[in-house]
């Protein structure tokens, strides 16, 4: 099966400096790659290349064999968190997802159907506003999922989850793997990372510094965070 996602070279270039640089990797399709990095490293600018949010200065990043401009219907295909501020706050969040789902073509049903799946049925009808931030990053899962998309790319989903927010988190993405669906997650938090991802890539000055198995990566470090100290504290090649 092809690469959901592939990188060839991808370099991203500001004022002269190098946000990323000749990042080449395939995410394996069906399942879940962390997509780890210090501050900085350039994981949001590659994953704004990915997503048509920037345009590359030289290499590639695709989707699907295209990039994510040249999809047809790239929210069936593909579902995209970024952040928790694209709703409108007055209003209700059974009503952001329904005005979302209108401009997809997707029926109302599936509207109540992932309120209901993120655990949001009860607050439906509640504004926005009165949301908790980890209320928000439900939502905006809810919203990745409205195509029923093959893909998911999540930047920093955990964030404002407490614990048994994260151990939900954790259940929730093994569940849309065990869809047969690919996941490529941003986080900071990598003890969780630990317990939820199968691959690794990790960039460190906008270069590629590891990617391979958790387990590879892993080898002769006791946790993820030590293999991620060790890889992050020298020069990318």
């Amino acid at each position: 099966m092809a690469s959901p996602v592939v990188f060839s070279k991808l370099t991203k270039t500001y004022a002269g400096s190098h946000a990323v640089k000749e990042l080449s990797a395939d995410i394996a399709p069906g399942q879940i790659t962390g997509f780890l990095g210090p501050n900085g490293a350039g994981k949001s600018t590659t994953l704004r290349c990915l997503l048509g949010l920037a345009r590359p200065s030289s290499g590639s990043a695709h989707i699907f064999g295209s990039s994510y401009r040249e999809l047809g219907q790239p929210l069936q295909r593909v579902g995209v968190v970024l952040d928790t501020k694209g709703f409108q706050p007055q209003l209700s969040g059974g009503k952001n997802l329904g005005l979302m789902a209108a401009g997809m073509g997707v029926s109302s049903r599936r509207v109540t159907e992932m309120m209901n799946l993120v655990e949001l049925g009860d607050v439906g009808s509640k504004p926005v506003k009165s949301y908790s931030l980890g209320m928000r990053q439900r939502l905006s899962l809810a919203s990745a999922l409205l195509g029923d998309p093959e893909l998911l790319v999540l930047d920093e989903p955990a964030n404002g989850l407490d614990p048994l927010g994260i151990a939900w988190l954790r259940q929730f993405l093994r569940n849309l793997q065990a869809e047969g669906r690919t996941v490529l997650v941003s986080s900071h938090q990598l003890a969780e990372m630990q317990n939820t991802i199968d691959d690794v890539m990790i960039i460190h000055r906008g270069g590629l510094v590891a990617h391979d198995s958790l387990e590879a990566v892993m080898a002769g470090d006791d946790s993820l965070e030590a293999a991620f100290l060790r890889l992050t504290q020298k020069d990318p090649a």
